[in-house]
């Protein structure tokens, strides 16, 4: 071999063991751009303390929800006829508090439209338990990882770009802050009666599981079957057995009713009549078991709202008025009895007869 590339061999050799090097050494290098820059980032409200917050006001257009702190770590929607909260709004307080200035935008108020949200702003103020407001603050489009706020009033208003925040922490649904399910407690595998109280059909269908007690169900139901085929009894309008699948979809349905929004927190005559509590579509019972005691749960439903599947509805014995999805809601309160019977065996045999009479379905051209 030449010395000529010896030397070019050399020079490779050596060129390899730096780019190893190097490359060891981007690998183990601290990423400034991350949490050494955070952390040394100024925090959006220095000062501003979490536990001192007793309102929050979230506004966007003509949207605006309360939330308000009711004592004892309970907190309610006082925007919502009081409507309880699930929990606290802690995740919003912590990433107000953590939000940090990545970078200043711009204070050109003729340019502030271009970074809202595709909504709009969401308008943010917190207030401490002396009445006294701590911030005030506008959420607008999120560019990961950063989110576009307007700080300041008046004529010191500025954009910033922000870390930690962003408007899923601020929504403007009611959804998005209360429990959603109806009836949170119930579970559909501790019914042992259902009525359906049809009230524009004058009827009223009874669903029982066998073998429940008399005292339990109050009226008297067969005992339960011995194979474990037969589960449940309808008592009216006709009596029979019940389909087992059509009678656990029914008491789903009512167990996992969802709460679409909260429309009033109590009604006069008149908004009974507007609702149609005066005069109810239908009102279902459920009898649940809890340990060694029955309950009863009452729902009364209203009226359909004007142009959507949507219908209001109440709880027995509570003051709030819902709307509820007919999806989720109060679709299978609506079907007939006959959804919900179980052929007798003679009505079956008479049912294969006829199907084997019409012969084997044509398939399609």
């Amino acid at each position: 071999m030449s010395s000529h590339l010896r030397n070019l061999e050399r020079r490779l050799i050596l060129f390899g063991g730096l780019a190893v090097v190097l490359g060891a050494a981007l690998a183990l290098m601290p990423d400034a751009s991350t949490s050494v820059k955070k952390e040394s980032l100024p925090l959006v409200f220095d000062g501003f303390d979490t536990d001192d917050v007793v309102r929050v006001e979230l506004t966007r257009g003509k949207r605006k929800l309360i939330l308000q702190d009711a004592g004892e770590g309970r907190w309610h929607l006082d925007s919502h006829f009081r409507y309880p909260l699930s929990a606290a709004p802690k995740s919003l307080l912590d990433a107000i508090a953590s939000a940090r200035i990545t970078s200043e935008v711009t204070g050109r108020k003729e340019t502030f439209g271009k970074y809202a949200g595709s909504l709009g702003w969401i308008e943010v103020a917190t207030v401490d338990n002396r009445g006294q407001e701590t911030v005030r603050f506008a959420i607008g489009r999120y560019t990961y990882p950063e989110t576009f706020l307007r700080l300041g009033t008046g004529k010191d208003q500025r954009i910033v770009k922000a870390t930690s925040i962003s408007e899923t922490e601020a929504s403007l649904e009611v959804r998005s802050w209360i429990e959603t399910r109806m009836w949170p407690r119930l579970s559909s595998s501790k019914f042992v009666r259902i009525d359906v109280e049809q009230r524009r059909d004058n009827r009223t269908i009874t669903i029982a599981r066998r073998g429940e007690s008399p005292a339990d169900v109050e009226m008297a139901v067969p005992a339960a079957d011995p194979k474990g085929g037969k589960l449940y009894w309808m008592d009216s309008p006709v009596k029979g057995d019940a389909k087992k699948l059509s009678v656990e979809d029914l008491t789903r349905e009512f167990t996992g009713m969802l709460i679409h929004s909260v429309v009033a927190g109590s009604t006069t005559p008149n908004e009974d009549a507007k609702f149609g509590f005066d005069d109810p579509e239908i009102i279902a019972t459920l009898y649940h078991r809890a340990g060694e005691s029955v309950h009863k749960h009452k729902l009364i439903v209203g009226k359909r709202e004007p142009g959507t599947e949507r219908w209001w509805v109440r709880r027995g014995g509570s003051s709030w008025v819902f709307l509820v999805d007919a999806s989720s809601g109060v679709s299978r309160m609506r079907q007939s009895p006959q959804e919900f019977l179980e052929l007798s065996d003679a009505e079956k045999d008479a049912k294969k007869k006829k199907d084997a009479a019409k012969g084997p379905a044509m398939p399609p051209k």
